[in-house]
C-alpha cells in the first residue's frame, strides 16, 4: 500500500513508518519533527525557532505546510492524520477540508486533546487538565473555556469525525472518550497499541547511586510538578544521598534518549491513567519506569498489573516520593524488573503484530 502519515506526537507516527516499511508498504511522512524534539521525517514542516519573531514565523509554518498540496494528488490508498489539528491554526480548517473531501481512505491517530477527551478525563479521578491549563495553556488561564470547548472547535472536530473512515486511539482515555460517541457507531473505532521496537541492553543493578531521569515536555499536561515536588522532598530528606537526580527540559530526541540510557529510572508523566510512548522507550532500554498504569488501562491492551513492570504514578508528590524510596530496597531486584520491562513491550507494543492490526484496519476501508 501506499501510505501517507501527517503530523507526529514522541515518535508514534515515525515508529509506525518504520514498521510498515518493513512489511514492504511505501509510506511517505510529513511532520515538523514534534518542534525540538527533532524526530526524524520524510518531509518537515519548518519549526519556529527560539525568540524567532511570531509573525515571522507563522508565516514560514504556514508556506511550509501548504507545499503539502502537490503531496496530496498523489494516488494514496490510505491517508493517516495525527489528531485533528495537524497544520497550523491560520490554515488548518482549510487543509482539512482539502484533505478529508478528496475522497481517499482517510484514518484519525487520535492523539490529542479534543472535546470527548476532555469530557471523558474530567470524569475520572484524576487528569491532566487543571495543570495544563495552567502551565501549557497560560493565554486561557482566566477563562474557564478551553479551547477545545468553544462552539466553532466543537463543530470543527464533529465534522473531522464525520468525514473519517476510522478512529484509532492508542490509549485508553482516548480511546474510552469516543465509546458513547456518534463517531462509535459511524466510525471504525479501534483501539491500537503504540509500536515500538524493542532496544538491545544489558541488565545492570545501579551503581553507587540510583540514577533518575526527568526529561521535561508539557509541564501541566505529563504533571511534571508533582515529580519537581518529590525530587526536592528527597534530596532535603536523608535519603537524597543515595539519588542523583537529572533535570532535563526539551530536549532533541536524540539528546534524550542517550540521557536516559545512563540513568536507571524514567519519570515520565503522574496525570494519566496509561503511559505513552516515552514510557515504552525507558521499557525498551531497560529502564524502571514511573507512568501511568491503572487497570481499567492495561486491561485495554488485554495486560494485568501484575505483569506490567511500569510503576504507577499519579499527581500525589508525597506518594511519587516514597515510590522512589521504595526503590532502595529493590536494587538488587532491577535486572529482574529491567528484563520484565523489556519483555512487556515485546509482548504487548510488539512493531510487526500492531502493524498488521493496521494492515487489517485499512484494508477494511479501502
Amino acid at each position: 500500500m501506499n501510505i501517507l502519515l501527517i503530523g507526529d506526537f514522541s515518535a508514534a507516527h515515525y515508529n509506525l513508518k518504520l514498521a510498515l516499511e518493513s512489511l514492504g508498504h511505501k509510506v511517505l511522512l510529513y511532520s515538523n519533527k514534534d518542534a525540538y524534539k527533532q524526530i526524524p521525517t520524510d518531509k518537515a514542516f519548518y519549526s519556529p525557532k527560539p525568540n524567532e519573531n511570531k509573525y515571522l514565523a507563522s508565516l514560514k509554518v504556514i508556506t511550509s505546510q501548504l507545499r503539502i498540496i502537490p503531496d496530496l494528488w498523489k494516488n494514496w490508498d490510505i491517508i493517516q492524520l495525527i489528531a485533528h489539528s495537524p497544520f497550523h491554526h491560520r490554515i488548518n480548517s482549510f487543509l482539512m477540508r482539502y484533505i478529508l473531501n478528496r475522497n481517499k481512505p482517510t484514518v484519525l491517530f487520535n492523539a490529542a486533546c479534543s472535546y470527548p477527551y476532555n469530557q471523558f478525563v474530567r470524569s475520572l479521578k484524576y487528569s491532566p487538565c487543571q495543570l495544563c491549563k495552567i502551565h501549557d495553556l497560560p493565554h486561557i488561564n482566566k477563562s474557564s473555556v478551553c479551547p477545545h470547548e468553544i462552539e466553532r472547535q466543537i463543530s470543527f472536530e464533529e465534522y473531522v469525525y464525520e468525514k473519517v473512515q476510522a478512529i484509532v486511539s492508542s490509549h485508553y482515555e482516548y480511546y474510552k472518550s469516543f465509546e458513547n460517541t456518534p463517531s462509535h457507531k459511524k466510525n471504525h473505532l479501534i483501539p491500537i497499541p503504540f509500536p515500538v521496537k524493542e532496544d538491545e541492553f544489558k541488565p545492570r543493578k545501579p551503581k553507587d547511586k540510583i540514577v533518575v531521569y526527568l526529561g521535561i515536555t508539557r509541564i501541566g499536561f505529563k504533571g511534571v510538578p508533582y515529580f519537581l515536588r518529590a525530587i526536592r522532598g528527597l534530596q532535603r530528606s536523608r535519603y537524597g544521598k543515595y539519588f542523583e537526580f537529572i533535570v532535563k527540559e526539551k530536549q532533541p530526541y536524540h539528546k534524550h534518549k542517550e540521557i536516559l540510557k545512563n540513568a536507571d529510572v524514567l519519570l515520565d508523566q503522574t496525570s494519566s491513567y496509561s503511559y505513552g510512548v516515552n514510557a515504552l522507550l525507558g521499557l525498551s532500554l531497560g529502564k524502571i519506569v514511573f507512568s501511568g498504569a491503572e487497570p481499567e488501562a492495561l486491561a485495554a491492551i488485554g495486560a494485568s498489573p501484575q505483569e506490567c513492570p511500569i510503576i504507577n504514578v499519579r499527581p500525589n508528590s508525597r506518594e511519587i516520593k516514597e515510590k522512589l524510596v521504595n526503590l532502595l530496597e529493590m536494587r538488587d531486584s532491577f535486572p529482574d524488573l529491567q528484563n520484565k520491562g523489556f519483555e512487556f513491550v515485546k509482548k504487548y507494543h510488539d512493531p510487526i503484530k500492531i502493524t498488521r492490526q493496521y494492515e487489517n484496519l485499512y484494508k477494511t476501508i479501502i
